[in-house]
């Protein structure tokens, strides 16, 4: 299950006020956004709630587990040198 975690930065209104006890783990990053974790189904993404991680393994295991996860996800950008040879990625 763990190789199937990610973190994620959600913008913090994402969460309505109805739900928002179930994501207490949830935790600020910058002003506007919060950092969750998900888990990838295949063909759907699920946000964990509360009830989830503790079942899981704990918070600091899935955490853990989401960041290198996300670490390993493989992703595309382009690079541009310029003429004074540094290098910027995008």
């Amino acid at each position: 299950m763990s190789e199937r975690v990610y973190l994620r930065l959600i913008a913090d209104d994402m969460l309505p006020p109805e739900i928002v006890d179930a994501y207490e783990y949830v935790r600020p990053v910058a002003e506007g956004l919060v950092e969750a974790l998900s888990l990838d189904l295949g063909d759907a993404v699920s946000m964990l709630r509360d009830c989830d991680v503790a079942q899981y393994g704990g918070l600091e295991k899935l955490r853990a587990a989401g960041r290198a996860d996300l670490l390993n996800d493989p992703f595309e950008y382009d690079t541009a040198e310029l003429d004074d040879g540094t290098v910027l990625r995008w």
